[in-house]
């Protein structure tokens, strides 16, 4: 049997916006490869410590699938060049990764050596190596980020060879815009899966299903799939399918305006999400607060933010966690301004460390919003740094919008903006040795 990832295509719900871009650092939960790297050689392992060579290029982001023999399936989030620029992807991008025996891999700032088999699924990573054959990067080093070291594996599903070899197809088809094409590639799987008696193959191609059936714009269809999602996650005894079956469902529901029955599947989804990986918990739980703030439910929506902050501060969600801080500063502005202040003389410090210049941005206009909520003097500073932060990366139409923001008069229009509900649900399950990994193109 083969192992492998969930990967749904959960969205927002309608009218909820996003207070700074939240990319996936999830914390790891895998069964490890077996294989072990050689230690590093000392007199050329520290020359070439976490930078990037002529020829090379630095992927960062998280490991979705152990494949086994060295060979890793990763969700990348930026790439960055031998100059040292760094470019976002636009989208999470699922590159191969060939990782070898003889691969440096070590913690940020350490040069001491770790086993492979002690890099985990859902480990935050940094390759560094040249591109390989479609797509493919071949490791010379990787700089573990977070997650490694002995960890419990929780959420894996199992499928078929076959299954698993039309999700591949499926999702390389819904990578590249192929929408229809994906949508018949899962539905196969599906039938495979069922063929074979496979419940977690039937599982897993039945979520991609449902994601797919979303995007397409066929609600009933999705509902119908997140259900049957729940269903065999019930059945198999995988509280991650259910919680992801769930999230599905009050989705769909929340958009179609159904919010009270949204409500109770996201407040099931964040309550069963408690034996699922911290990142599923920081979904479910962001998932909450945003349908909470939607429907107007402001106390609670500041409660589950208030559970959310120490999920992402302590996997490493860093600007994820400044940015629940800033929300709730802005949410409590004009009702329990002195608890807002304290959120926001928490958060103010650490605008210093955001991870890019993006992060930087949001997190700027975040400051600057809450401190007009809270009518500090220093607001309209903020708005002229984010300003001109938008400007500096050649955005002056935002750069605008920014100072029309700062002199507006009334209500703050940027109050409501709350964290990212659902991005891509973390993959926390994992494979074993396949020939159905996907190849992409990688970017940069």
């Amino acid at each position: 049997m083969q192992k492998l990832l969930l990967l749904p295509f959960l969205a927002l719900i309608p009218g909820v916006a996003l207070a700074a871009p939240a990319k996936p650092k999830a914390p790891a939960t895998p069964k490890p490869a077996a294989t072990k790297p050689a230690p590093a050689s000392p007199t050329n392992a520290k020359p070439a410590l976490e930078k990037v060579g002529v020829g090379e290029l630095r992927l960062d982001g998280k490991i979705s699938a152990l494949l086994g023999n060295g060979l890793w399936q990763m969700e990348a989030v930026s790439w960055t060049s031998p100059r040292g620029v760094t470019t976002d992807f636009d989208d999470l991008k699922t590159k191969s990764i060939t990782v070898s025996s003889k691969a440096i891999i070590h913690p940020l700032g350490e040069p001491t050596p770790v086993a492979l088999k002690e890099v985990k699924l859902g480990s935050r990573v940094a390759v560094i190596g040249k591109p390989g054959a479609e797509g493919s990067v071949v490791a010379r080093e990787v700089v573990l980020l977070e997650g490694y070291g002995a960890q419990k594996t929780v959420g894996t599903l199992m499928t078929n060879p076959v299954s698993l070899k039309l999700i591949d197809q499926s999702r390389s088809a819904h990578e590249n815009g192929q929408l229809p094409k994906a949508l018949s590639l899962a539905q196969q799987a599906v039938s495979a899966a069922q063929g074979f008696n496979d419940l977690s193959g039937e599982a897993l191609a039945t979520q991609d299903m449902a994601g797919l059936y979303a995007e397409l714009d066929q609600p009933d269809r999705a509902l119908s799939s997140f259900k049957r999602v729940q269903a065999l996650g019930e059945r198999i005894g995988n509280s991650l399918a259910q919680v992801l079956g769930l999230m599905g469902q009050g989705r769909i529901l929340g958009a179609s305006g159904k919010t009270d029955e949204a409500i109770q599947l996201f407040e099931r989804a964040a309550s069963l999400s408690v034996t699922t990986p911290t990142e599923m918990q920081i979904s479910a739980t962001t998932a909450l607060a945003g349908v909470y703030l939607a429907t107007g439910k402001r106390a609670e929506g500041v409660g589950a933010l208030t559970r959310l902050f120490p999920l992402e501060d302590g996997s490493g969600k860093r600007d994820e966690a400044t940015a629940t801080l800033l929300t709730l500063a802005r949410l409590l502005a004009k009702t329990e301004s002195a608890t807002a202040r304290g959120y926001l003389d928490q958060a103010r410090p650490r605008l210093e460390f955001a991870r890019d210049d993006t992060a930087r941005l949001n997190l700027t206009l975040s400051l600057a919003s809450a401190l007009k909520a809270l009518g500090d003097a220093d607001a309209p500073a903020q708005f002229e740094a984010a300003a001109k932060l938008a400007e500096a990366k050649g955005d002056a139409a935002g750069a605008a919008k920014i100072r029309a923001v700062a002199t507006k008069t009334g209500a703050d229009p940027l109050e409501t903006v709350i964290p990212e509900a659902t991005e891509k649900q973390p993959d926390t399950t994992q494979t074993e040795p396949n020939n159905g990994a996907p190849n992409e193109t990688p970017e940069g």
